[in-house]
Order: C-alpha cells, then structure tokens, then sequence
C-alpha cells in the first residue's frame, strides 16, 4: 500500500545551518543566513566608504554614492537616537560613582534564572537609575518615533540591545544573556502596541492569505505526513499532540518576543513528548518535522507569520541563532 511507504518531509541539519557555514541557524528571512551573517552581508563593515570616489574618466559612480549617503543618513540618525535615550558622555567617574557602579554590577550578577520581578527591582533601585533612564527614554523615543518604518524600528532596538550590553562587557556570555532577555522583555512588553504587524509592512495581509491556506488543507491526515499516531489497540485517549496545538496558540498572547519564542519550544517539547507515546522508538528529526506540520495544519495559529516576523525583527539575535530555541524556530520558520 502507498501509505506503507517512507513518506514525510526531510530536511537535514545541514539545510538549517547558516549558508555563511558559521555553526548557528540559519533562516529563509535572511536568504538562508544567521541573523548576524545577514546583518554583515547586508552592511559590511568598511565598505561603506571605500570606493565611492568618481572613476578618473569623471563618470560617477552613481551607485556607490548612493550607498554612501544611505550609511552616513543611518550613522547619523542611530548617533541622534543614541544621544536622545543614552545621552552625552559623562564626565570621569569619582570613586563614589565608582563605587556604585561595582555595588549594581553585583547586584545584577546575583539575579537567579527567570527572576524577572527580581531584574525589575534592582533596574528601579537608585543605585541603578541611569540604567532605568535609559530604558525609559528609548521607550518614549520609539514612541515618538512610532511611523517610521518597522525595519528601521528593528535596527534601532537591536543598537539599543548591543549597546546596554557592553554595560555588562565585564560578565560572562551566559550573565549577559540572561540580563539581555529580561531587558528584551521590559522593552518589548511596552512596544508591543506600537511594532507589531506594523502599518508599514504587509504581515497582516500574509496573516490572512497564510490562514486561508491552512484551512484549505485541513483534510489532510496524520497517515499522509508519516506522523506516528496511536493505534486503537493503545490506552491514549484524544489526540496526543493537543497540548503542542494549545502551546503554539497561546503565542499571540504574549508581547516580548521571548516568551513567544517559549511557546514555540513548548509546543515542540510537547511534539516530541506525543511521538514517543506514538512509537515505540525514538523520535527523530524527520517524524519532528512532520508532527510540528501536523500541529499547525490542526492549530492554524492566529496570526502566525506576524508573530514569527516580531521575533526575528525584535528578539535577541543569540536566541534565534543557537540552542534548542534557535533549532525549533528555524525548523517553524522553515515549514511555512
């Protein structure tokens, strides 16, 4: 029988990696690259203004100088933005100011994993105030700042992102990270309303055309994607991927790209927890594949191609890049 045959979809963990063969994910948001590969590609360092002189027979290079104006018209807004919410540079430090600066830094350094209400009360200590300053006038710059285009809006949190990081320069890349994604979720929670499915852009319109699609194929069967599923011999009750259905639904809910991104690992935890109940062997990357498709085809998440272009615009690059998280993301990303 055809329904005997191997069948499913196989994409092998050479096709997830960056195209750039730097070891992290890859993603078809960025041609195939990392979001760092992507963002190097897209604006290499150094070549922005070497080579923008006219050619020696007078003909401009009309391209080039083009490229020129476009790097010095960004610089000059991140540097207008950087002063706005970061202000100028303060004078030398006294041994007060020093002394403070070391007490918040241990401050920050004693935070547990996941102790937001933790982060939020040293970020609203005196000792911390320039840090809270900070993140409350890039909160209302981006407000103010609210019409330009969702692309520029990315760049200038993920400036932000990179330069309250380097306060850190003096922690470990795991202390870094762990602080990074509360500050992630302090700025994003509040400019949720303002970024996501901007009018700038045209998700809201994929959104509609993507459920359209979705719904159109809601006869297709676990069978037809090779998914294992309980046969009537066994005690499972209901559909086992249920839980993995709810998690990627419950992502609109959420406002900082993190805790969408949970969802996303939830529901593919919850996907490998159904196939071994399913099949008495291991599940393997092929039967994960096709369960996540089964998953959303049954789900038909709302608004998914939003939620999925807010997280790799606003997120934390680390997060979408390496790990467990990066892995499941990129294999959503990758079925749609």
């Amino acid at each position: 029988m055809w329904t005997d045959k191997q069948r499913g979809i196989r994409v092998s963990q050479q096709e997830l990696l960056c195209k750039n063969a730097c070891g992290y994910y890859g993603n078809p948001a960025w041609q195939g690259f990392c979001s760092k590969c992507w963002r190097e590609r897209a604006h290499p360092a150094g070549a922005t203004i070497q080579g923008v002189r006219p050619s020696n027979d007078g003909t401009p290079l009309t391209f080039s100088k083009f490229e020129e104006k476009k790097n010095m018209e960004k610089s000059r807004r991140i540097n207008t933005m950087r002063r706005l919410f970061w202000g100028t540079p303060s004078p030398p430090k006294r041994q007060e100011a020093s002394e403070s600066h070391a007490h918040v830094l241990k401050a920050y350094q004693s935070l547990e994993p996941g102790d937001f209400t933790g982060f939020l009360k040293i970020l609203r200590s005196p000792s911390s105030q320039r840090l809270q300053s900070r993140c409350t006038a890039f909160h209302k710059t981006m407000e103010a700042y609210h019409d330009l285009p969702v692309q520029k809006q990315s760049d200038l949190v993920q400036d932000f992102y990179q330069s309250f990081a380097e306060y850190f320069s003096s922690f470990s890349e795991a202390q870094v990270t762990q602080i990074m994604e509360h500050v992630e979720k302090l700025i994003m929670t509040r400019l949720h309303k303002w970024v996501f499915c901007h009018d700038s852009c045209d998700d809201e319109q994929k959104d509609l055309a993507l459920q359209r699609r979705i719904r159109s194929l809601n006869w297709v069967t676990p069978q037809m994607l090779s998914v294992p599923f309980p046969d009537k011999k066994t005690t499972v009750t209901g559909d086992p991927f249920l839980p993995a259905i709810t998690a990627i639904i419950e992502m609109d809910a959420k406002r900082a790209p993190q805790d969408k991104l949970t969802c996303v690992s939830k529901c593919s935890q919850h996907v490998f927890e159904a196939l071994s109940t399913s099949n008495s062997e291991p599940a393997n990357a092929d039967d994960f594949l096709s369960g996540l498709i089964y998953v959303v085809l049954k789900a038909n998440p709302p608004r998914l191609h939003s939620n999925m272009q807010y997280v790799i615009r606003f997120g934390l690059p680390h997060s979408l890049m390496a790990g467990e998280s990066g892995y499941y993301f990129t294999n959503l990303v990758s079925l749609l």
